[in-house]
């Protein structure tokens, strides 16, 4: 006697659009990539040569031929440079991850701001890079780079902003700050234009979280400041924007993002 199979109902995820990007994601997934990629690897390397010197010295304990001492001579040397690579690695994956923290710390601080109307976003994806937070709301879209270098053991653990360049105590960052949220922003810019046909009122800024950011000149095109005192800054702007606006430039930023047509 044969049984009938039921005939299988097909499904689908019950999620009409895909979640938005949440503070930190590139940084831990490029922690991921790091460990998966190279420490993981070097790892196994020196396992398995370990593992190769020990079969060999059973094989030599047996009376067969080939010392062992030839693969714990290349086990040796394996695992030098294996120690080399994970240590230069490892500290690569702790930058990562820092930088995530620093993210997902100056995140949760923004989003407080939803409730004075703003539309918060993170983590969002461009052609080979991220930009880091935008906020859409009454004072216009402030577009926000978070930076968390480590702080000094000694000395200056204070951060200079004269208006052009970002000194972290006695030294200069390798990268440009200043340019790099310039370009984020004139990004965001030039998006939500080719969608509204008009340029939204666009702030660049740099936050620091964990360092004391000195006060900056007034009249500055980029704000370079802790996330405590961005706050501050936020509320002090004039409104320009009702609601219908933000709603528009959100929904043009949203489906950007989700298309992934952010070029």
């Amino acid at each position: 006697m044969s049984v009938k199979k039921k005939k299988r109902t097909p499904t689908r995820s019950p999620l009409r659009q895909d979640p938005l990007p949440q503070a930190g994601d590139s940084a831990y997934a490029k922690a991921r990539d790091i460990f998966d990629d190279y420490v993981a690897f070097w790892f196994a390397m020196m396992g398995g040569f370990l593992c190769l010197t020990l079969v060999q010295a059973v094989i030599w304990y047996t009376k067969r031929p080939l010392h062992p001492g030839y693969f714990a001579f290349v086990t040796l040397v394996v695992g030098i440079i294996g120690a080399f690579k994970i240590r230069s690695h490892i500290k690569e994956i702790r930058n990562y991850v820092q930088g995530a923290e620093g993210e997902r710390t100056v995140g949760q601080l923004l989003e407080q701001t939803r409730e004075k109307g703003y539309r918060v976003y993170h983590d969002i994806p461009c052609d080979g890079f991220n930009i880091d937070h935008v906020l859409i709301g009454p004072a216009g879209v402030f577009v926000i780079e978070t930076k968390t270098p480590s702080k000094p053991t000694n000395g200056s653990a204070t951060i200079k902003y004269d208006g052009e360049k970002v000194r972290l105590g006695n030294h200069e960052p390798d990268r440009d700050p200043i340019a790099q949220a310039k370009a984020c922003r004139d990004h965001i810019a030039n998006l939500l234009i080719k969608i509204t046909n008009r340029r939204p009122k666009m702030r660049a800024v740099v936050l620091y979280p964990g360092w004391w950011v000195e006060k900056q000149p007034k009249g500055v095109e980029v704000w370079v400041l802790s996330p405590g005192a961005f706050v501050k800054f936020l509320a002090r702007e004039s409104t320009i924007y009702r609601t219908s606006n933000i709603s528009l430039l959100a929904e043009s930023l949203e489906s950007c993002v989700r298309a992934s047509r952010l070029v």
